[in-house]
């Protein structure tokens, strides 16, 4: 977060293993520094990384309504899963 390596932690928003440093740094990121990292998550292609953008949102004191609304909207996409097949791959 210190080094603003937003697309950094984008690129690997879909590994496990960064999970948590996605989160920690929007829990220590001001506003405009969370919109920055959630704006490529929420318009990512590939699904697996709407779920930890929705899991930064309990993490962020204060956000921006417009990234919290993005973030609800495509992750209203997943949840709740529609099919067995879409189950599986959320699971």
């Amino acid at each position: 977060m210190e080094a603003g390596a937003f697309g950094l932690l984008a690129e690997h928003a879909a590994d496990d293993q960064w999970s948590d440093a996605i989160r920690m740094s929007v829990a220590q990121g001001r506003p405009r520094e969370r919109a920055e990292l959630l704006d490529p998550l929420t318009a990512a292609p590939d699904k697996r990384v709407h779920l930890p953008a929705m899991a930064c949102l309990e993490d962020a004191t204060e956000r921006d309504p417009a990234v919290r609304r993005r973030v609800e909207e495509v992750t209203a996409i997943l949840l709740p899963p529609r099919t067995d097949t879409e189950g599986k791959e959320l699971a």
